[in-house]
């Protein structure tokens, strides 16, 4: 696989004027994105995490994946654990280090890198993956590295949130760097897919999302209260 290498202008940014018809939008709560062009050092993506993190927070508590747990290798067709109630599909398969987790350093923007700090692994991708939350996020974020236009000029990500939603991150420049995506939602969302109809080789690292609990768990918290009503009662 061919990488082309060239200095051009990078911006990676929502397009959701017009990629985006007006009723679709009715669920979406936030859209938050910055970009740090041509670059590994993502100062305005990491700012703009923070922010999403704190939107994230008013749906409950939130984790991120960052992959450092995870074993290294290219999974195929073969859905993984990320993280807690998250599991990735890779769509493509091209081999270690295009495709999987790895933890491969390429000593430029142009491909996917770590985005975690003291870490090393990151998702490696060409044509996208599908992201699927088990127990349903109200929010998810995360980091898209090397991307570049002399590829493909956009990069979509849909989701259902009670009607589809399709979002296209428009790739202007050849330079490669880092964005920062995150998405709010007033309804739950269980997957999400990444697809960049080029042969790009980008990754995705540390990916955000409510850890929103099991229904197990709240039927043993609904126990629980019962079990402290009734002690309660019989005390009295």
């Amino acid at each position: 696989m061919n990488k082309i290498r060239q200095a051009a202008a990078f911006t990676l940014s929502l397009g959701l004027a017009s990629a985006i018809a007006p009723p679709a939008l009715a669920q979406i709560a936030g859209t938050y994105t910055a970009q740090d062009d041509g670059t590994t050092t993502l100062t305005n993506s990491n700012a703009e995490q923070t922010t999403f993190l704190g939107a994230a927070g008013a749906y409950g508590a939130t984790t991120t994946a960052s992959f450092e747990n995870v074993a290294l290798g290219d999974y195929g067709s073969t859905p993984f654990t990320a993280g807690p109630g998250l599991s990735i599909t890779q769509n493509g398969d091209y081999g270690l280090p295009y495709t999987g987790v790895t933890n491969y350093d390429w000593g430029s923007a142009l491909y996917g890198f770590n985005t975690s700090p003291g870490g090393a692994n990151y998702l490696a991708l060409v044509n996208g993956a599908t992201l699927n939350f088990a127990n349903g996020t109200n929010s998810f974020g995360f980091f898209l590295t090397g991307l570049q236009s002399s590829f493909s000029p956009y990069l979509t990500i849909s989701f259902n949130d009670g009607a589809p939603e399709a979002i296209s991150a428009f790739i202007f420049g050849q330079e490669g760097g880092g964005e920062y995506v995150g998405i709010t939602d007033a309804s739950l969302i269980y997957s999400v897919t990444l697809y960049n109809p080029g042969s790009d080789a980008w990754g995705i690292d540390d990916i955000s999302y409510n850890t929103v609990p099991e229904p197990a768990s709240y039927a043993a918290l609904g126990m629980g209260m019962l079990g402290m009503m009734i002690a309660r009662r019989r005390r009295a």
